[in-house]
């Protein structure tokens, strides 16, 4: 891990914006799928791939419908931005529902 992040400090920025967009890209592919196969380890590994794609895809939606204008109040935007998302991806729980406001809310600011 301490190899890992002195690599990545050894990077330029443009790199690690590089690394950064293919490691979210592959998701699927990295330690989010160890962590999750630990978890649910009866789940096929497909199954936790495609949790995981749908998830980076719900996230991605919430921040791509956010608004960024001064007429409306700022949390109702971030508030329309996840409902939009959650429309085209429904099945979250109400809790990942209001997470997903708040991350959107502290990363819009």
């Amino acid at each position: 891990m301490a190899e890992q992040a002195h690599a990545f400090r050894a990077m330029s920025p443009s790199e690690q914006a590089a690394k950064m967009r293919h490691d979210r890209d592959f998701a699927q592919d990295g330690p989010t799928f160890a962590h999750l196969k630990s978890a649910q380890p009866r789940a096929s590994d497909a199954e936790i791939k495609l949790a995981i794609i749908t998830a980076v895809r719900f996230e991605d939606a919430c921040f791509r419908y956010f608004e960024q204008d001064n007429v409306n109040e700022y949390w109702d935007r971030c508030v329309r931005a996840v409902a939009r998302a959650a429309k085209q991806h429904p099945g979250y729980l109400e809790s990942t529902v209001q997470q997903a406001r708040n991350d959107v809310a502290y990363y819009m600011k």
